[in-house]
């Protein structure tokens, strides 16, 4: 997760109201809460009652704050805030999240990206001896002038940093291992099918493609259809001989 995003849990202020019937409403889960954007803040609220400000994330000072609505269980929404915020500070700093499997072997980060059943999971079971970023989900940003991805606070993982992208893999389960190396055009496809989109709207999705296409402009992207019975991290290193 990016670093220069920082989260405080405070207790609520005493105008926030919340009884036992908004308690239950708000525990049901992401589906409950939005948030809601006030020139440079954005305002963690429930859905059916938005005058509720449960939280904030303020995008000029990179914080955040998630007030503790139930005193027997302070951080009741912590893991759903984290969540919808790696979504807005992600959107205003020009990045997005992506479904992924991230690698780091020599000091530099290959993604492995594919839905749910095509993958990720086994290409970090297959990378043990190696760190594993994330096995789920990535965070991507770019920064003096290259691309980073970090990991995020939820999924298996066995090592907490950010690294240079090396390489994009586009996931399929195959009898044989077999690369592709991608266009631009098909990246971007396959980039945008393997997004995480939340919260975003018709106007952030534009930004988050052309991020996308500056990225794979700059990255080499193939599909990769691997097998289970061949080690594809030997072909891996035939691609950059």
């Amino acid at each position: 997760m990016p670093a220069d995003l920082i989260i405080h849990l405070r207790a609520k202020p005493p105008t926030l109201n919340i009884n036992k019937k908004i308690l239950k409403e708000l525990i049901n889960g992401p589906d409950s809460i939005t948030f809601v954007q006030e020139k440079k803040k954005f305002f963690l609220v429930s859905k059916q009652r938005p005058e509720l400000k449960l939280g904030f994330i303020d995008s000029e000072k990179k914080e955040g704050c998630l007030y503790e609505i139930s005193k027997g269980q302070p951080g009741i929404l912590f893991t759903d805030f984290i969540f919808l915020s790696l979504y807005v500070f992600l959107n205003i700093t020009n990045g997005f999240l992506i479904h992924a499997c991230g690698i780091i072997k020599d000091g530099k980060g290959y993604i492995f990206a594919g839905p749910s059943g095509n993958g990720k999971s086994t290409v970090a079971s297959l990378s043990r001896n190696l760190a594993v970023l994330s096995d789920d989900r990535l965070c991507i940003r770019a920064k003096r002038g290259s691309y980073y991805m970090y990991g995020v606070p939820w999924g298996y993982a066995t090592i907490n940093k950010s690294v240079v992208i090396k390489k994009i893999f586009f996931l399929n389960k195959a009898k044989q291992t077999t690369f592709k190396r991608l266009n631009t055009s098909l990246a971007v496809a396959e980039a945008f099918c393997n997004l995480s989109i939340g919260l975003y709207k018709q106007w952030n999705i534009k930004r988050m493609l052309t991020a996308i296409a500056k990225m794979v402009a700059k990255i080499p992207c193939y599909e990769m259809r691997f097998s289970l019975s061949e080690p594809f991290w030997e072909r891996i290193g035939d691609l950059e001989n």
